[in-house]
């Protein structure tokens, strides 16, 4: 009878444990994303795209958004799985700003703050950047990016050399 009692006692005991950690509070608490950063979030999934090189060659190209870390940053993967298959991350810089830092194939991490937005075009300048000496190494520094519709977008790269543009190239996405 004891046995019984002690058994129907921790079972209780355990059911009023688990009810008390479910109904806690998360013990973090993320901040909202800045309001740009909401229009990256909206792109989230697969898209397929034309990418129009500075020969003007033209390329099919996949490209692929995903929202982490709680809803503070999007990632953004282009040429996934091949040599040139890069990471930008789009995340907010505090003030409601917005940061992109660009893990380039060639092996540096340019960073570049939005500069100009109106809800739908983007101008993204450089910053800073891992492994970048401005006016010697070649490396990602402008994109503008104009979203046309809910399916489709626009992004244009400039890659610098010497401090200067030295070409640029064109992508056009379409929702898969």
């Amino acid at each position: 009878m004891l046995k019984n009692y002690l058994f129907i006692l921790t079972f209780l005991f355990s059911l009023l444990l688990s009810s008390n950690i479910l109904a806690e509070e998360p013990k973090y608490q993320t901040q909202p994303p800045p309001e740009a950063l909401k229009h990256f979030i909206e792109l989230e999934g697969e898209w397929i795209g034309t990418h129009i090189n500075h020969d003007g060659e033209e390329e099919k190209v996949d490209l692929v958004y995903r929202t982490v870390s709680g809803g503070t940053a999007v990632e953004e993967r282009i040429f996934a799985n091949t040599p040139q298959e890069m990471v930008t991350m789009y995340h907010g810089s505090g003030n409601d700003g917005l940061l992109m830092t660009h893990y380039c194939m060639l092996g540096n991490q340019p960073r570049l703050y939005l500069e100009i937005t109106d809800r739908k075009a983007f101008d993204f300048r450089f910053l800073d950047g891992a492994g970048i000496d401005r006016k010697k190494t070649g490396h990602m520094g402008g994109m503008k990016m104009t979203i046309l519709d809910e399916n489709t977008f626009e992004q244009e790269w400039a890659y610098f050399e010497g401090g200067e543009v030295k070409y640029s190239s064109k992508f056009i996405f379409t929702r898969k």
